[in-house]
């Protein structure tokens, strides 16, 4: 394996500088320059994590910025505050021109990452909800098998209307009310207002416990395995689950597939190709980096990665893989973003899949993390760009071959028209 010793021992001293520049700043805390302290945490997530093409990248533009924020500091210490800091930030990011790096504010980041990494919301009740966009009132998007919502009957399209006898605040504030209710063990059932189909039920109990946001199978008619897959972001879980419900699919006689990543906000990269590999002979893709290439792939069961030239290491080996030469049909909208949109082109461009929905989120040639910082907010930084085996780029989104539009507010699935269109288009 080459090793560019030269960039490896520059990237080497600026983190050891960094390191260094929060030492320094830790043993001047009693001076009290949190703007200078928020700048170091977040370069020094930036210059470990980042790894975008920006030249040159975050740990050499930082320095100049670093000494105009000690000057305010030093000159104003009234005006050395955190908003200070999160304004360096910006100014630093801004430089790279890297349209997937970002610095989110404590106001927004919680509720991003709460939306786009975890999409069983963490709140124990097994449900994920959306927000009615006239009034902001929640709804049940999608409910997972054999969590609480579903035992407790719980379906799409649900409008939480109270929770406990009081009404539910719409958007975040009613999200963070289910969330304290969840963890409230004094209080373990929560009891739940809800209209179904313009008619108020009775109450619902739900008592909030473990669940896992799995992928599911549920057959259609006409033969129709619908494969539900809420997210990647199950480590050496969700693809071998894929291969699961496919086997389960076949087994009760499904002559096609529909695989649904609506609302899926991506997860690890491995994930999808391991899904993927329950359809294609050989999934693989190259993610490129500061660092070097490396290349994964998915054959005979197991997940292979080679980096650079170096030996392929085995990373993950599902027992019994299956393979489906069945026609298939992917499900898509404006949430599918980051593994799920990888998935749906392989699909589509290895499997002859035919894409149906909405025009995807748009972060398909970049793998992301979120990191927070102290003060509540957050960065979320390019860490490579994933390219497909031969190293040729993705598209900045997956533009559908069926265009169907989504419903404003989540729909019972008998009024599902892209899942309607989906099976149509299996025909």
């Amino acid at each position: 394996m080459h090793v560019d010793r030269g960039r490896r021992g520059r990237v080497a001293a600026a983190v050891l500088a960094l390191a260094l520049t929060a030492t320094a700043s830790l043993a001047s805390f009693t001076n009290a320059q949190p703007a200078l302290d928020l700048f170091d945490e977040a370069v020094f997530a930036l210059t470990v994590q980042y790894g975008g093409f920006a030249d040159p990248p975050p740990a050499e533009r930082a320095p100049g910025l670093r000494t105009a924020l000690a000057t305010v500091c030093d000159a104003r210490p009234d005006a050395c505050t955190v908003d200070a800091g999160a304004r360096a930030i910006r100014a630093l990011i801004s430089e790279l021109d890297d349209a997937h790096t970002a610095y989110i504010a404590p106001d927004g980041y919680d509720g991003l990452v709460r939306r786009l990494v975890e999409p069983s919301g963490a709140d124990g009740f097994g449900w994920v909800l959306a927000e009615d966009p006239s009034d902001g009132a929640l709804v049940v998007a999608r409910v997972f098998d054999h969590g609480p919502a579903h035992e407790a009957g719980l379906r799409r399209g649900d409008r939480l209307l109270d929770l406990n006898g009081t009404p539910l605040p719409s958007g975040d504030a009613g999200r963070d009310r289910l969330a304290r209710a969840a963890r409230d063990e004094d209080a373990a059932t929560a009891l739940l207002t809800v209209r179904r189909d313009g008619v108020v039920l009775p109450t619902v109990s739900a008592t909030p416990g473990p669940f896992d946001p799995l992928p599911t199978l549920r057959m259609l008619e006409e033969r129709v395995g619908w494969i539900e897959i809420p997210t990647f972001a199950r480590l050496d879980t969700v693809g071998s689950a894929v291969h699961d419900r496919v086997r389960a699919a076949t087994d009760a006689g499904a002559r096609a597939l529909i695989l649904d990543v609506r609302g899926n906000p991506g997860g690890f990269v491995h994930e999808a190709l391991v899904a993927a590999g329950a359809f294609l002979a050989r999934p693989a893709r190259r993610v490129e980096a500061r660092s070097g290439p490396s290349d994964w792939w998915f054959e005979d069961g197991v997940l292979s990665i080679r980096t650079g030239d170096g030996p392929a290491f085995p990373q993950l080996e599902v027992t019994d893989p299956v393979r489906f030469d069945g026609p298939v049909a992917v499900l898509i909208d404006a949430r599918s973003a980051s593994s799920a949109e990888f998935f749906a082109l392989d699909l589509r461009d290895h499997a002859a899949a035919t894409v149906v929905g909405e025009r995807s989120f748009g972060v398909a040639d970049t793998v992301t993390t979120f990191v927070g910082l102290s003060n509540g907010g957050g960065l979320q930084i390019t860490t490579g760009r994933v390219r497909t085996a031969d190293g040729a780029a993705y598209p900045p989104h997956v533009v559908p071959d069926v265009p169907v539009s989504g419903p404003a507010t989540p729909v019972p699935v008998a009024s599902d028209e892209a899942l309607r269109e989906a099976i149509r288009s299996l025909r």
